[in-house]
């Protein structure tokens, strides 16, 4: 899936990654600057794309941005090159980690689905027993009123 839609996906992250003007002032390079994601660019992202709260809550996408930040900066200390030292002290997610978290958001997303689901089902069988009383009563009120015109 990612192969079909990998252009408009990098450029959706690259829209995202070069929003923060608080990215000026750090010591690391703006080209790399704009290549990473932040936490708030992140939570930013899940608000426009209606991720947040819709399929996840925003503790959720918090939740899922530290841990790739963790894991992310667990493979940058194994490597000595100067991007590994930048993902150890800069804090922010690069492209790859981006993608995990889109898998991530859409596992928690079905799951929480799958729940409503259920619990939807469960309403509609209540909303259903409650349309057949109103139906039942409904029918007996025709009922007398016809008895009572033919009384008449």
């Amino acid at each position: 899936m990612f192969e079909d839609y990998k252009k408009p996906l990098h450029q959706m992250y690259k829209f995202f990654a070069a929003q923060d003007d608080k990215k000026e002032s750090n010591t690391l390079s703006l080209d790399y600057l704009h290549s990473m994601l932040d936490l708030t660019e992140f939570i930013r992202f899940g608000f426009h794309m209606k991720v947040t709260p819709d399929l996840v809550s925003p503790d959720d996408m918090t939740f899922i941005y530290k841990n790739l930040l963790g894991e992310s900066q667990d493979i940058a200390d194994t490597a000595e090159d100067a991007n590994s030292i930048d993902n150890r002290t800069s804090g922010m997610i690069d492209y790859e980690a981006f993608k995990k978290a889109i898998v991530r958001i859409s596992v928690l997303a079905q799951d929480k689905a799958q729940d409503e689901k259920i619990a939807g089902a469960n309403a509609d069988l209540f909303n259903q027993d409650l349309l057949k009383e109103k139906l039942d009563r409904d029918r007996k009120k025709a009922d007398t009123e016809k008895q009572k015109k033919k009384d008449l």
